[in-house]
């Protein structure tokens, strides 16, 4: 009948649409371009969904310095000529404070990168290559310049601390002509030793009260 025609005429236009793509699909990566003439650009000669001209680009590193970090020496003093080096370049370039500790000091950053170890970061960090980041990092802070358009989002901590404490704070600030906010930020950038540190348990995450593992439970007074 006309009706089962048309639907044998569809099915078969549908099968050939789909063996002409998986075709020119095959053939553009396999074959690498052997039919004459052939249009590589053709949305028929990349997979759904494709973009670019190779079917896998490599993603840009993440900082600038990855690219230096090639070969990296095993020696632990190689190693931290290197990082004082790249350090030096970036701080040469004046860039925004944040940026500097984000790419050399931050989770992530260069020095947790070239020592992945604890026991390495805490012996870089006696360093006197160490000090002179730090220094470098006082000098960024100290410029007065407009913030950019792509400044790094700040966050909001709030800190307990004594009346007393809080009161020092207050007047080492004033001794040292800085805002308190600089203050606190320049102590919390500072090497600490793990000895002044006291040790607290995480407290245990409580359930919500009514969730559907617990509807009954209730928070802990």
């Amino acid at each position: 009948s006309d009706d089962e025609t048309n639907r044998e005429s569809s099915a078969e236009g549908t099968t050939m649409h789909d063996q002409v793509t998986g075709n020119l699909y095959t053939q553009s990566h396999t074959e690498v371009n052997r039919l004459p003439g052939a249009n590589t650009e053709s949305p028929m000669s990349k997979p759904p969904g494709f973009m670019g001209s190779s079917p896998i680009e490599e993603a840009a590193p993440r900082y600038w310095w990855e690219d230096e970090l090639v070969g990296l020496p095993t020696s632990f003093d190689l190693r931290r000529e290197k990082v004082i080096q790249l350090a030096r370049r970036r701080f040469a370039q004046s860039p925004e404070w944040s940026a500097f500790f984000r790419e050399i000091l931050a989770t992530g950053g260069l020095i947790q990168t070239v020592f992945p170890a604890a026991e390495a970061i805490e012996e870089f960090e006696r360093s006197g290559e160490f000090a002179e980041i730090q220094q470098m990092l006082s000098k960024l802070r100290e410029k007065r310049t407009a913030p950019p358009e792509d400044q790094e989002p700040t966050r909001v901590i709030t800190v307990r601390l004594p009346a007393s404490m809080h009161k020092s704070l207050l007047d080492e600030a004033q001794r040292r002509q800085t805002s308190m906010n600089k203050l606190c930020i320049s102590k919390l950038l500072q090497m600490i030793d793990p000895a002044f540190v006291p040790i607290e348990p995480l407290p245990k995450k409580r359930k919500v009260q009514g969730g559907p593992s617990s509807p009954t439970e209730q928070p802990h007074s």
